[in-house]
């Protein structure tokens, strides 16, 4: 048996008569000739979903950043579970640089990662290349707060005596 999530994600890729791709991809699945990215990202209303996490800042840049690659859409799916079967309240489909940066935030995993904090902001006037700048200067005030943390580590570190 498949996770729900998985499960719901096939559920929308059949929508777009798409295959599911493998984990490690920037999308659950590719539509049109295009080949644009989808990421589908689910939320059971009857549970507290704090800041799920919607992509790696370093993959999500290079992503955007190579105009090759066309849209990265994402969908995200409002759930609940009844009999023990999946039912879907709703679903709002969006390009990435339309989530406007009022509702997401750079947190420290791995290399940073963009979370979705807040209520879903969208933004239609909102380009990829203003999307990408406004990234890059959230990502280099994240880089300045790891430093310091960092360095408190090293400081602390050379204290200790055994």
């Amino acid at each position: 048996m498949t996770d729900i999530f998985t499960e719901i994600e096939k559920i929308i890729a059949d929508e777009y008569d798409a295959v599911l791709t493998s984990r490690k991809d920037i999308g659950d699945f590719y539509i049109n000739e295009n080949r644009d990215a989808v990421n589908v990202k689910s939320n059971n209303v009857d549970k507290v979903n704090f800041s799920p996490n919607i992509v790696s800042v370093p993959k999500i840049l290079d992503f955007l950043e190579n105009y090759s690659n066309k849209n990265m859409i994402y969908v995200f799916v409002d759930y609940k579970m009844l009999d023990n079967e999946i039912k879907i309240l709703e679903t709002t489909k969006v390009n990435i640089e339309h989530i406007d940066w009022n509702c997401l935030a750079i947190r420290a995993q791995g290399k940073g990662v963009i979370q979705k904090s807040g209520n879903l902001l969208i933004n239609k006037e909102q380009t990829r290349e203003q999307w990408i700048k406004i990234c890059w200067e959230k990502y280099k005030e994240y880089a300045k707060k790891q430093i310091i943390t960092m360095n408190e580590i090293i400081i602390k570190s050379e204290r200790v005596r055994f």
